[in-house]
């Protein structure tokens, strides 16, 4: 009983912080896309205040960049589950959760992250609904969208490490709307 507790006292503090997130110009837009549709959008429109964490098989290229966005995180695992290999470990955990720090507190109002991998439909809508959860306290929208299958564990172990640096993400944040008044 313990841990569902730690994770419910985790959620309402984030939530109590959510006006911190709003104090940008808006609240921060997660959206899931292919490889296919990230390139598409990289060669049409200039990528102003946008972030991107593009996912590519371990034996993959990455996606081809014709500009990048103001912060760009690029990782390697396979669409797979726990114990297989080349799936999603701590490490791709813990650079997420880095990255998503950065993008909250740097120099760049960002207003989008796009999450992208091959399809845009497992592990980058796994790291998106994991985001999404960890800000909004609304991953359903993800689970329950027929376009999206989230990769369970790279879900949970995303959210996981996102719960783990909370405080860290949500100090920094009120230390960033007190120094601005």
């Amino acid at each position: 009983m313990k841990k569902k507790t730690e994770l419910k006292t985790i959620f309402q503090a984030k939530h109590d912080h959510l006006e911190i997130l709003k104090t940008r110009e808006g609240l921060l837009s997660v959206e899931i896309a292919s490889r296919e549709e990230i390139e598409r959008l990289l060669k049409e429109q200039v990528m102003a205040r946008t972030a991107v964490i593009s996912i590519a098989d371990y034996n993959d290229d990455y996606v081809l960049l014709c500009q990048k966005p103001q912060y760009l995180l690029q990782l390697k695992f396979d669409d797979v589950g726990e114990n297989e290999e080349f799936c999603i470990n701590d490490e791709h955990a813990e650079q997420i959760a880095e990255f998503l720090y950065k993008v909250l507190v740097g120099k760049y109002e960002i207003q989008t992250l796009i999450c992208q991998c091959e399809h845009g439909e497992s592990r980058s809508a796994a790291i998106s609904a994991a985001i999404i959860e960890f800000l909004y306290g609304d991953a359903i929208r993800i689970f329950t969208d027929e376009r999206y299958y989230p990769n369970k564990f790279a879900y949970k172990k995303v959210l996981q490490v996102l719960c783990k640096h909370s405080d860290k993400i949500m100090n920094t944040e009120i230390e960033n709307r007190d120094s601005v008044k």
